[in-house]
């Protein structure tokens, strides 16, 4: 299996005066969901069409699979499937009439792949109903069908989740989720709301202004946005010991200043009270502290931009 299935080097995009993309340097591996986040006019569109040939660099260089050269990378693009800034679907047809436009424009001889690519989105059932009659979120599968068509190894869809009610979220996620597990697609989504990629991506980029201001994994991110009971004391000693003895737990973290750190009970609040004051331990803060992944993804955006 290849190590990659794309690798940008120095990816540059200037129209007229403005720096659209600046020196973006990233790498997709297989069988992985990538989050690309970031405000509206972050550059993540424009990063998507470069990708998919919408558009054409300034300067730098996108490996695809392999391949860096013009003709190359035409061919390679083969092997990926867009959805870019709106599905490109045919209102007044059907899903199926839509999947049989596709299938024959791409010259794909199998026509079973139409009833399986709906069957796969959750679309079997809509029979001859136009397309200008579906919600926004059977929109967005069907566009995302489309885009399957050709078996691609890398998807890549602009805002898939963005406008959904929470139910089209959950669909549109375990869609997603199925896509990567089961057929092994490197998926590459982009959003302006970490939250909702939050259950969905294993890896994430973050981009402002052109610039990738960091790249992360979704253990590296709940790392940093970890929520923990922030204890003050003037008994350190024992209260690290009343919360061995008595609530078995280790996950504390005593810091420099002898304050201590739960990342247990964090929902049991007034448990730990009333153990504090069975053991009469005096306690002068009991507070849940950490960061929230709003909160993490705006101080990383602002001191971006103080740098």
């Amino acid at each position: 299996m290849d190590e990659y299935v794309l690798k940008t080097r120095s990816l540059t995009k200037t129209y007229r005066n403005t720096v659209a993309l600046d020196n973006v340097t990233i790498t997709l591996k297989p069988g992985r969901i990538y989050g690309l986040i970031g405000h509206n006019g972050a550059g993540k569109t424009t990063f998507m069409r470069l990708i998919a040939g919408l558009t054409f660099p300034t300067s730098g260089e996108i490996n695809l699979f392999g391949y860096t050269q013009t003709k190359h990378l035409q061919h390679a693009r083969q092997r990926i499937g867009f959805m870019i800034e709106a599905p490109a679907i045919n209102t007044s047809m059907s899903a199926k009439e839509n999947l049989h436009l596709h299938r024959i424009i791409k010259g794909i001889p199998n026509e079973e792949l139409e009833q399986e690519l709906l069957a796969l989105v959750g679309l079997q059932n809509t029979g001859k109903k136009k397309a200008r009659n579906f919600s926004l979120g059977m929109k967005q599968r069907l566009g995302i069908a489309l885009s399957l068509i050709g078996s691609p190894e890398l998807l890549i869809l602009d805002e898939p989740i963005n406008g959904l009610d929470p139910v089209g979220i959950v669909d549109m996620r375990n869609l997603l989720q199925t896509l990567c597990a089961e057929k092994n697609i490197t998926i590459l989504l982009s959003s302006h709301n970490l939250s909702q990629l939050y259950q969905v991506a294993t890896d994430y980029i973050i981009i402002d202004h052109g610039r990738i201001i960091e790249t992360i994994t979704l253990s590296e991110l709940e790392e940093q946005c970890k929520q923990y009971v922030l204890l003050r004391t003037n008994q350190p000693e024992l209260l690290v010991s009343t919360l061995e003895k008595e609530l078995h737990t280790q996950k504390y973290l005593v810091m420099p200043d002898k304050s201590i750190r739960l990342f247990d009970f964090t929902d049991r609040m007034e448990t730990l009270a009333a153990l504090f004051q069975r053991e009469n331990i005096l306690i002068t803060n009991l507070s849940i502290e950490g960061n929230t992944l709003e909160n993490y993804y705006i101080d990383l955006v602002e001191r971006s931009r103080n740098v």
